[in-house]
């Protein structure tokens, strides 16, 4: 399922976003992808609004990661997140607060389109 993402208030142009919702999505995210075109992502939709992880394995590109609060504000941005390999030794990145969502897409693209702490997304 695609959707789009809304940067109200701002220049910012619509991002394009599969959605991860189910168990099996949000375990498998973007893991096996080639890459990712330009002003996509994913939007992972939590069950539960609680201090959320991610890890990397079987990645084979680097992300930005955009946690995301239950009121739609991006609460932390984590920047130029890197591929390990394999499942052994990946580091955890963890959203330190509790959220509902957070977005992945391509290293680099947060700070490109001006995405910063505190700004009002719309999906």
């Amino acid at each position: 399922m695609a959707s789009s993402i809304n940067f109200p208030g701002t220049n910012i142009q619509p991002m394009f976003v599969d959605i991860a919702r189910s168990p099996e999505e949000l375990r498998n995210g973007l893991s096996n992808r080639t890459l990712l075109a330009p002003r996509t992502g994913m939007l992972f939709i939590f069950p539960v609004i609680g201090v959320q992880s991610m890890w990397m394995p079987s990645m084979n590109f680097p992300l930005d990661i955009v946690w995301i609060n239950e009121a739609k504000q991006i609460v932390k941005i984590e920047a130029n997140v890197t591929p390990c390999n394999g499942n052994k030794n990946c580091k955890s990145y963890s959203s330190d607060i509790p959220i509902k969502y957070a977005i992945e897409m391509n290293a680099g693209y947060a700070s490109q389109i001006g995405l910063r702490v505190g700004l009002q997304l719309s999906f």
